[in-house]
Parts: C-alpha cells; structure tokens; sequence
C-alpha cells in the first residue's frame, strides 16, 4: 500500500501516548492508509504499545549518548545508534512509507537522518514548550516542526506551527462504577477525590508528598489516589491515600477526578486541560534543559491550575490543593471529543501539505 505512514515514538508514555492516540485518528478516519510504529528497546515502551494491541519495529536503542557521563554506557549508546540507523535504512527501504512522523525521543534520531537521507518525507510533533534536541536538529534540517504549544523555544515563530497535543479517549463513567472498576475494597467516599499522576516512569518523591499531607486535618476529607503508587509506595500509608496500579486505560480515574495532582509532562498537561480536571502542577526538576518547569508556566497561563515546586513549602501545597478543588470546569462529551479531533485534524493536514499531495 503506497498510503504507508510511518509514526516514531519512544522513551516515555508522553511521546508515545499523543502518536498511539493520533495513529487511531487515522485508522477511524483514513482507513486507506496503513501505519507502522517504531519504538526504542526500553520495556516501558514496549508494555505501553501492547498494551494497545499494537506490534512496533524496535530498534536497538535505549537511550541517546549525549549527556551520558558514564564512558561504557556512551559507548554502548553510540554503537546502538549505528545500529538502528542501518536496521532503519532496511526497514524504509522494505516499506516504503509515504512520510515518517516523529513524536519526539532520542528514537527519533535514526529515522530523522535516514529518511532525509532517502529523500522520505518527514515531520516531528514537539510535545514540550522547549524543543528537544532531536526538534531542533529536525529544525535546522528544514523539517516542518508542529509544536504542542504557541511557544517551541528557542524556535523562532516562522519555524514552527502550533496544532496542540493528541490525546487519548477516556469512557466517561458513573462514579460507582468507575469506583469499582479500581477494585480499592472500600465504598465510594463522599469527600473530593484528588487524582495524583507521576508521569509514566512513576514519581516516589510526589507520592510521598503527598502521604506526608494527607493526614493533616485539612485533607483528611480528601481522598487521594495514587495511579500507579501500588508497589512504589511503602510504610504508614494514610487512610484517606489509595494505591492504585498502573494503568494506560484512565477512563475510571478520570471520570472520578475533582482534580489532580500531577507533572508538568506536556501529555498529561494536554489532558487535564482537555478534560477540565483542575490540575496542581509539580514540575519535575530533572527534567531535561527545564522543560517542565516551562510547561507548566505556559500550562497555567493557557488553561489555568496552580503550580507547586518541590523546594517550596510543604504546607503550601495542602493549601494549593484545597484552592484547586474549588476550581470548577465542566465539558460536555461533544466539547471533549470535538477538540481531541481538532488537533488530530491540524496535524493530518500539515501531513499531507509536506507530502505534496493530499492523502486520499
């Protein structure tokens, strides 16, 4: 089949969740077009593609060399990248593929330089309020940059084009349901519940902020869950704290959420302001070159929310969390599923501007 898409996405949840989500955007909407995925090696981007039932190239890479200060781990790096590159040229060059869609990650190296090199089209979506490096070599490739955000730092305007985030669709639910569905052993509480996300790597040091406050009085009529807290959490757990395991289907959670608690990845940041949970934002400070702290800058500017960082005190974050219940925003279905579509829409349509001919 010419009509051949191929989408890249690897590393975390945030790069692979908004390319998963756009992929299903075109099989509901183009089914003349065939999609392949293409992953790194690390096993938390293989369990998120099964778990959508989907079969990706894997290319031998775990990580990019770069910022490495270890000289064995640069070196298998390094090596590994060879490596995909030449399991890349083989792989478009069986395929075929119409144009190659980069959703950001060190995963996106190989594909960028092999399909420039074999004259492929390509396209890179960036996530983050600050370009990645790959975003940025795509950049100064003359690729067209599609930015999450009206900012794509430190691109200048005329270099990239604002589409926002794909996200994944959630089944709104009855509480009680929904309730049951997590299989927490306890009745539905009468009090907010405050959702609380660590990003698909998981965050102890939210966690345990969390568990430190929950006890206070202020919060004991809040209860806390912690997706994906079952098996990083330990010791005395608050009453009113519910570990939850992982899970990439958030239609219960969300549909029980007052509000979350949350990191600044700009995926999950997408989806809060999609589906009007009002959000306590905790960027992550390791993150690379600081890109959740813009984020979550532009994040409240845009959508709204309260910003909490972890050198701040701890007692402000039980009175941010109680100013953010108070927060109200309420979206019909048709409002939801109008703006995931939108961007699926902005981004298809950039697709086959680059292609130069419309895909039908």
């Amino acid at each position: 089949m010419r009509n051949k898409i191929l989408i890249v996405a690897g590393g975390t949840g945030g790069h692979i969740i908004p390319a998963i989500s756009f992929g299903n955007w075109i099989k509901d909407n183009h089914p003349e077009c065939s999609l392949m995925y293409v992953c790194g090696a690390r096993p938390i981007e293989v369990e998120i593609y099964s778990r959508y039932g989907i079969d990706p190239v894997v290319l031998p890479i775990e990580g990019s060399p770069i910022g490495t200060c270890n000289v064995l781990s640069f070196y298998k790096r390094s090596i590994s990248i060879f490596r995909s590159l030449f399991k890349t040229w083989r792989v478009l060059q069986k395929e075929k593929p119409l144009v190659c869609l980069l959703f950001g990650g060190y995963i996106s190296f190989p594909v960028l330089i092999t399909s420039s090199l074999m004259g492929i089209s390509s396209i890179i979506h960036e996530q983050n309020a600050r370009a990645g490096k790959i975003t940025r070599i795509a950049s100064r490739l003359r690729k067209k940059v599609l930015s999450g955000w009206d900012v794509c730092e430190p691109l200048p305007l005329n270099r990239f084009k604002t589409v926002g985030i794909p996200v994944r669709r959630f089944n709104r639910l009855q509480d009680l349901e929904a309730w049951n569905i997590l299989h927490v052993g306890s009745k539905l509480p009468d009090g907010p519940i405050i959702v609380v996300m660590g990003g698909s790597l998981g965050s102890k040091s939210v966690f345990e902020h969390i568990c430190t406050i929950a006890s206070r009085d202020e919060m004991k009529k809040i209860t806390f869950l912690l997706l994906g807290g079952k098996g990083v959490c330990s010791g005395d757990i608050p009453g009113n704290v519910v570990l939850v395991p992982r899970s990439w289907d958030l239609s219960a959670p969300f549909s029980l959420a007052d509000a979350a608690v949350v990191r600044a990845g700009a995926s999950t940041l997408f989806e809060m302001a999609l589906y009007g949970i009002p959000s306590v934002v905790i960027p992550w400070e390791s993150a690379a070159e600081d890109h959740q702290a813009m984020n979550a800058g532009f994040f409240v500017k845009q959508y709204g929310g309260l910003v909490w960082n972890e050198n701040d005190s701890i007692l402000s974050l039980t009175t941010k969390i109680s100013d953010v219940i108070d927060i109200k925003k309420t979206f019909s279905d048709d409002q939801i599923e109008a703006g995931r579509v939108r961007v699926s829409e902005k981004i298809w349509e950039e697709t086959f501007l680059t292609t130069g001919r419309e895909i039908l």
